[in-house]
């Protein structure tokens, strides 16, 4: 038996609030003990369900797997001898790593029977190479960087930009008003939009992924918990068509074969053009499955440069722990999707509502402290931007309250909500 599998199980007896994190990158196949293996899925099923999470319930679930042992004792033992908090963390990270190092073994023991039996060469070579770059991103490893190492990635990036292949520092909102202030989205960084409900908080996000993916061809993402698919499609529609959300969901035979003929056409030209928009549509709320789409999706679409998530304040990242204040759920949302914008290289747009009442936003411009749920949403985002409703009902106001590396300021933009459209008031018809 694993002593890291031991004491990663004996350590979740003692206190499991970082089984949420965990299972994002250790998975049951990396146990080696199918005991052991058995125990991690069933502290995850009945997380997930909202079951108390205790020796008895768990003896109750993996039980009918194992007959021939006493289950019920030997989870007693592991819990027992678990007098101290273990770090959690860390056994799972020795567990996963261990099992990519397995793998790694068994690869190259492959790569060497192909090369022993004549397989072509570059054959073998290509499809070792596929393998070794799936291990490596799974391999959890906290090494840090010399800083020569640094400059030397620093050269690369300049030299192969040199040669032709550029690679954008910041996405642009192509809001040359906005971008002034704000210069653009750095990857790496977490940004919140915020408004109170019905604020076009939605609206403003998806225009922004809009004007990237058209503009550049740069691969987006939509996690939506606010809207379903013909919601998102209604509105991405009407946004590019300059067409009235009236007339494409209207029940009269004239609008419907309007809109037919308008949304072929723009999935020919959507097509035409690779416009890569991803969208991700879900009522269930688990914080931690949004997490893994994420990844997965980047591992797929590398070039994916910007994920929206509409909205946090709908996740659910308890994990049935009844004890978890809202407070903390909101914090440990906003500081993991910090951390995955980093560690994944893109930026994270998130949606957030504000406390203020409606009858006062007109007159005083909001402030992090407005934010709902927790302070940490402010705290960890990079940018914070609020939209703020004007006396002129086809004009917001975009305040710009946190800018880390950056300046803050307040720009005016043009809102025709009937057509989901933001549009700069200095180039209504586009950025150039």
């Amino acid at each position: 038996m694993s002593l890291y599998e031991e004491g990663f199980i004996g350590g979740l007896f003692y206190n499991h609030d970082d089984l949420m994190f965990v299972s994002q990158f250790l998975a049951p196949g990396d146990f080696t003990n199918e005991f052991l293996k058995q125990v991690y899925i069933a502290f995850i099923k009945l997380s997930e369900s909202g079951v108390p999470v205790d020796v008895n319930t768990i003896s109750t679930f993996i039980a009918p797997s194992f007959p021939n042992l006493n289950v019920h004792t030997d989870l007693l033992i592991f819990e027992s001898n678990n007098k101290i908090k273990l770090d959690v963390i860390y056994y799972a990270r020795q567990i996963a790593d261990l099992s990519k190092r397995k793998t790694l073994g068994l690869l190259l023991e492959k790569a060497a029977r192909d090369l022993a039996s004549n397989k072509p060469t570059g054959e073998v070579l290509e499809g070792l190479t596929g393998c070794l770059q799936d291990v490596h991103k799974s391999v959890h490893v906290e090494q840090g960087y010399e800083l020569y190492e640094l400059m030397q990635r620093l050269m690369e990036q300049k030299d192969s930009e040199i040669e032709g292949e550029k690679i954008p520092l910041r996405l642009l909102t192509h809001y040359p008003s906005l971008d002034e202030i704000i210069g653009g989205f750095k990857a790496g960084n977490l940004v919140t939009v915020a408004a109170n409900s019905g604020g076009g908080k939605s609206t403003f996000g998806l225009n922004i992924l809009k004007n990237i993916a058209l503009n550049t061809l740069t691969p987006v993402m939509l996690l939506s918990l606010e809207m379903n698919e013909d919601e998102i499609t209604s509105c991405a529609l009407a946004s590019i068509s300059k067409t009235s959300l009236n007339t494409i969901n209207s029940d009269s035979d004239a609008s419907r074969d309007y809109v037919l003929r308008l949304a072929n056409a723009a999935r020919i030209s959507l097509a035409e053009d690779k416009v890569q928009f991803k969208i991700w549509c879900t009522s269930d709320g688990k914080f931690h499955s949004a997490v893994r789409v994420i990844r997965d999706h980047i591992r797929e679409v590398p070039k994916c440069k910007i994920v929206m998530i509409d909205y946090p304040g709908l996740m659910d990242a308890s994990l049935g722990n009844k004890n978890m204040h809202r407070v903390q759920e909101i914090q440990y949302i906003t500081r993991t999707l910090k951390n995955l914008a980093m560690e994944l290289d893109i930026v994270i747009l998130i949606m957030a509502q504000t406390n203020r009442d409606n009858k006062d936003e007109m007159n005083t411009p909001f402030k992090l402290k407005d934010l709902r749920d927790s302070a940490s949403i402010g705290h960890d985002s990079n940018t914070v931007m609020f939209i703020q409703p004007t006396p002129n009902e086809n004009q917001v106001k975009i305040n710009v309250e946190k800018n880390r590396g950056g300046k803050r300021g307040c720009v005016t933009l043009g809102f025709d909500r009937e057509r989901a459209n933001f549009y700069d008031l200095r180039y209504p018809n586009g950025d150039d």
